[in-house]
């Protein structure tokens, strides 16, 4: 099966100044990919240019082989984007969900379409009738999504869909994205700082950091702000629930800095006894209470990443299968991570 995208050496510049590189990255088709990384790391800019509503300074997106600059009007109409914020027509949902089939000029069962999508996001028929003024953020960014289901694209572009929506509509989200995958084939990518939500719809998650493209697989990422302990040479971080972890502060670059741990520089501790990776030199205030999110293959051969959610933060480590059954490791299970804070890479 060929790519849907292929990213070959794209630079894309902001006020003179490089904002994105990435020298290549492949999307298959059918994937749902989320796209995570601090604020300012290029997020949103990736996501416009795969949508092509901006050409890279340097370096060429292709989508099912042809280059971005060369595809045509009706496979651009077939990439939709659903921005962080996004804006209503000034009418009511019924108008504001069918408006991107009138310019299509498909007006073909319009009311059957629209209770059919408006279901999908989890609202009621009698919604159509509502004036835009009428609705809540969750509301609102369930009626655009439903503006972009309506047209059942190739692609599905998502901005931070569940920024400011409450639990039941960023579960509404979800399904809706789930179900386009599956009975449409829509390819979906979502940026998201959301991680758990992400765990839970994406195939695949990639990092990005200033610009550039992290190994999602083997690269930790914890952001500011920090504590300077210049006594000692560490540097704290307090999350909000209480943890606390402590890192080397050789290479650190200001209290914004954003540390990056290897998957081999985590442990997992199970009950009262140390399980995979670990290490004697693991500083013990660098516990985090978490639970296994996901089990997944690695592009290495007989290697698993075992992802888990603690302290609201992701965390990703290496094994193997045989690890995984001695442990007894599944999606779920209560775990705590341990940090080895002498492996700290500052950015």
């Amino acid at each position: 099966m060929g790519s849907l995208y292929r990213i070959e050496d794209v630079d894309f510049h902001y006020g003179g100044r490089s904002v994105l590189s990435i020298p290549e990255f492949t999307l298959n088709p059918g994937s749902i990919l989320g796209v995570v990384g601090p604020n300012g790391s290029g997020k949103s800019t990736l996501l416009r240019l795969l949508a092509f509503m901006a050409d890279p300074a340097q370096g060429k997106i292709f989508f099912k082989g042809v280059d971005g600059r060369k595809i045509t009007l009706q496979q651009r109409r077939n990439i939709t984007i659903l921005p962080q914020e996004p804006y209503l027509l000034k009418r009511d949902v019924y108008e504001n969900i069918i408006y991107g089939l009138k310019i299509r000029g498909d007006r073909q069962n319009l009311n059957s379409r629209v209770t059919k999508v408006l279901d999908l996001v989890g609202l009621p028929e009698q919604f159509a009738k509502r004036s835009w003024r009428e609705l809540s953020g969750g509301e609102v960014q369930r009626v655009a999504l439903a503006a972009r289901l309506i047209l059942r694209p190739e692609v599905l572009i998502l901005d931070e869909p569940t920024a400011s929506v409450d639990v039941s509509s960023a579960q509404s989200i979800m399904e809706a994205v789930l179900y386009a995958r599956h009975r449409w084939g829509t390819t979906v990518l979502i940026a998201s700082h959301d991680h758990g939500w992400l765990e839970q719809v994406c195939d695949q998650q990639i990092m990005l950091l200033r610009g550039r493209l992290l190994d999602e697989e083997v690269v930790n990422m914890i952001p500011g702000p920090w504590m300077e302990q210049a006594d000692c040479g560490r540097v704290i971080k307090r999350y909000p629930g209480g943890e606390i972890i402590t890192l080397s502060m050789q290479g650190y670059n200001g209290q914004d800095s954003v540390a990056l741990l290897p998957a081999e520089s985590l442990s997992i501790q199970i009950g009262g006894h140390k399980g995979i990776n670990s290490d004697s030199n693991i500083s013990a205030d660098n516990i985090l209470p978490g639970r296994i999110t996901a089990l997944r293959e690695s592009r290495r051969k007989e290697i698993f990443i075992v992802e888990v959610v603690a302290a609201g933060s992701l965390f990703r480590l290496r094994t193997t299968a045989n690890r995984i059954e001695i442990e007894g490791l599944f999606p779920g299970r209560r775990v705590k991570v341990i940090l080895n804070c002498e492996h700290v890479r500052w950015l």
